[in-house]
């Protein structure tokens, strides 16, 4: 219980949709888990769902996308063409499974990057599971929240955030990108 209370105050948004284009077809959080909604579920970095991407698929009847570090970039080319920009009312990409060290880019490999590049369209809400730092690689979201730890707890947290179970209390504990010390949507 003490952890997922960590985990739930520390959970950070740091932008949202609404505050960078003034579209209304974008992603905000919460994502309504109403059964109305077509969502997709990609998640970079692992070979098998995780806690995040189970609850993603039960609780939204999502399709399921996995990509890990190790795959080639003709299987992102493969889930990209599957997502595409308008086969769904949104897409939720957990990014997972990286190293805490900088060394090499966290492991992320360069074909993941250029995964969530295609796949960050404003549709899009991106989840980081880990280091904070690693979150420079994604600056371009449109939804960006970053989750400290990348265990079940975190991830559960993750997923009431998504849902609207929980509210974002988190505040950056360093600057990254834009995001100034301190940041963070509330």
């Amino acid at each position: 219980a003490i952890r997922y209370e960590a985990a739930k105050s520390s959970i950070t948004l740091l932008s949202q949709s609404s505050t960078k284009a003034s579209r209304t077809d974008y992603t905000d959080i919460p994502v309504a888990p109403n059964g109305k909604k077509k969502i997709a579920y990609v998640g970079i970095g692992v070979a098998e769902l995780n806690a995040f991407g189970k609850r993603v698929k039960e609780d939204y009847n999502a399709d399921i996308f996995l990509y890990s570090y190790k795959d080639s970039s003709s299987k992102a080319d493969s889930i990209y063409e599957l997502v595409g920009k308008d086969k769904y009312d949104a897409v939720i990409v957990g990014i997972h499974n990286y190293s805490n060290r900088p060394g090499n880019n966290y492991t992320i490999s360069a074909s993941a990057i250029e995964l969530w590049k295609k796949l960050n369209f404003i549709k899009t809400a991106t989840f980081v599971f880990g280091n904070v730092l690693a979150t420079e690689n994604f600056c371009e979201a449109y939804t960006l929240v970053a989750c400290y730890q990348d265990d079940d707890i975190t991830q559960q947290a993750a997923a009431d955030l998504l849902e609207g179970k929980i509210i974002s209390m988190g505040r950056l504990p360093v600057s990254v990108c834009n995001f100034k010390f301190g940041s963070g949507i509330v």
